[in-house]
């Protein structure tokens, strides 16, 4: 495939966003650019990365046997790369034995429970990949503001660009809930100090449906994501009109804010962002949410056995893929769906 076809941060970085979010196709090339990048910055500048991942295991994954280098030893013939601990090293030459290790990048899990109050002068770039989890994959309680506190730290009040990387797996997030901006049709999305990126190059499409694997999976649903660069999870499931006749019979307190639930005729449960009117009672199924105005609704009592009773029976409605993606984000694990 032609270099061409592949994705470039160039335009990204013209806009000058202090926190810039990627979203493509898989393939293409987004994980690769940050990668050389985060090593020719540092070869002419001296300014290093913080490589952040959600959990420890994902960390491992990529740093294992040196493998987070493999794809780009060509690009370096001049240097050698190695990985020690949570800190990957450069070194000019080729021969690792007789080279000076230089660190230059930092690898992070945000799941550890422990973040060090050390700054690092030189970073001047956190690069967050994976950022949106494939489904199945839970973020972590208070996510957003784990990523903060790591990002004040290591900053320290200084302008620290960062970029979160993922494939096209939902436009729903709480990174794009906790700042309140959504994304558009358009190629980049800017709102105050934040960039989204809508990642794609027809080239790359028109080469992946020519590929022998793009020809077999062509007319599926994982094809149009893969290949077409249409999300994985938005599907109009569940999307309906809210009946006429209905009922708010519950509220639900979420970190995505507060969801109601409405019996409705013909049968129906429907679930619908607050827009201000709540239920006598409002519900919370997380402990760290709850409050003097909230009971606290503990697994297997009223509210979780109504929304697993008409989700498993099909029954159940909401208005956008935003408040489904949200809700079913707050609630799967208390569900057990």
């Amino acid at each position: 495939m032609e270099k061409s076809s592949y994705y470039s941060k160039n335009q990204l970085l013209s806009y000058n966003c202090l926190f810039n979010f990627v979203t493509g196709a898989r393939g293409i090339g987004k994980t690769y650019q940050f990668k050389t990048w985060a090593i020719s910055d540092f070869i002419r500048t001296g300014s290093t990365c913080w490589w952040i991942m959600r959990y420890q295991t994902e960390i491992d994954t990529i740093i294992k046997d040196g493998r987070f280098f493999a794809d780009v030893l060509d690009k370096y013939p001049d240097h050698v790369f190695k990985i020690d601990g949570s800190v990957g090293y450069i070194g000019e030459g080729t021969d690792p034995k007789n080279t000076v290790w230089v660190p230059f990048i930092t690898f992070k899990a945000l799941s550890e429970s422990a973040i060090k109050a050390i700054s690092d002068p030189h970073c001047n770039k956190m690069v967050f990949d994976e950022f949106i989890p494939i489904p199945g994959v839970r973020y972590l309680k208070k996510e957003v503001e784990r990523f903060l506190e790591l990002y004040f730290t290591i900053s320290r009040g200084r302008d620290l660009r960062s970029f979160f990387l993922a494939n096209n797996v939902t436009s729903v997030c709480p990174y794009y809930t906790y700042f309140n901006v959504k994304p558009t049709q358009a190629e980049f999305t800017v709102d105050r100090d934040i960039c989204i990126q809508n990642a794609r190059t027809k080239a790359f499409t028109e080469s992946m449906r020519e590929t022998r694997f793009g020809r077999l999976i062509k007319g599926t649903h994982y094809a149009d994501y893969a290949v077409e660069n249409e999300s994985l999870a938005d599907t109009d499931a569940f999307i309906t009109p809210m009946p006429q006749r209905h009922n708010l019979i519950f509220t639900i307190k979420t970190e995505y804010g507060l969801f109601n639930g409405y019996m409705c005729s013909p049968v129906m449960l429907y679930i619908k962002k607050s827009a201000g009117e709540t239920a006598e009672y409002v519900y919370v199924f997380d402990s760290t949410l709850h409050d003097d105005k909230t009971l606290l609704d503990f697994r297997g009592r009223y509210v979780v056995d109504v929304i697993r009773r008409y989700y498993s029976t099909g029954l159940i409605g909401f208005q956008n893929v935003r408040d489904k993606s949200e809700f079913f984000q707050s609630v799967a694990k208390y569900l057990k769906i």
